[in-house]
């Protein structure tokens, strides 16, 4: 089952209606928002799922629960603990729960998501180094070539002149940058 934050928390209903595996489902407040077919996805409110397989009577009925976000956090809260691992980059992930089952599934999905967030993190780093790292290649691009166009203009005392010049605006770029 997927669902997204447009599906209503609270138990849906998926009642079969013929031999075929036709069946209907109702939201929480007892409405039907669609009809779907064993082994066809089926969508709608923000829940989707597919029924593989069912062997159930004309009559018969489902129930699936979806829980609030806010209810899961909340049941959550007191079964999960972190701590980082001094010195290093692991974090320690502490499940409370009865079984033992349902305490690696939390914990491979919290680790899951870290690892995720991790990456993404990474990424947002990355393309900010490359960036600044791309305009200061077109700075020192363009620095070159006004020396290069000095130099074929005055010989070595132009070239000496315009290198003196872009060492001073360097340096005075470099202050208000750091000024500001």
């Amino acid at each position: 089952v997927t669902v997204t934050d447009k599906a209503t928390p609270g138990v849906y209903v998926l009642s079969f209606i013929d031999d075929s595996g036709q069946y209907r489902v109702g939201d929480p407040e007892g409405n039907a928002i669609g009809v779907g077919r064993v082994g066809q996805a089926f969508e709608s409110r923000g829940v989707s799922f597919t029924v593989s397989m069912v062997s159930a009577k004309v009559g018969s009925s489902v129930q699936i629960h979806i829980h609030s976000l806010i209810d899961l956090g909340e049941a959550l809260r007191g079964r999960v603990g972190t701590s980082v691992i001094k010195n290093t980059n692991i974090i320690a992930l502490r499940v409370k729960v009865n079984d033992p089952r349902e305490a690696a599934r939390t914990a491979n999905a919290f680790a899951e998501a870290y690892v995720d967030f991790t990456r993404e993190q990474n990424l947002q780093q990355l393309i900010s180094v490359r960036e600044f790292l791309k305009r200061q290649l077109g700075s020192f691009g363009e620095d070159l070539v006004k020396v290069g166009e000095e130099l074929g203009k005055t010989g070595k005392e132009g070239y000496e002149g315009a290198l003196k010049q872009l060492t001073m605006e360097g340096t005075k770029s470099e202050l208000a940058r750091r000024l500001v």
